[in-house]
């Protein structure tokens, strides 16, 4: 994740990050898991 750390311009980046949070929906309770969707949605937010 610390490769996508500052700006994420791309609609469709945002679009397979997206995705892949919602597949890792059923392991989301599991810690690395959880703060991966955190950063994730940080860099949702920001686009």
């Amino acid at each position: 994740m610390e490769a996508l750390t500052g700006e994420v311009d791309s609609a469709r980046c945002v679009g397979h990050l997206a995705q892949l949070v919602g597949d890792f929906a059923p392991y989301r309770r599991r810690p690395a898991v959880r703060q991966f969707t955190e950063q994730a949605a940080e860099l949702r937010t920001a686009h």
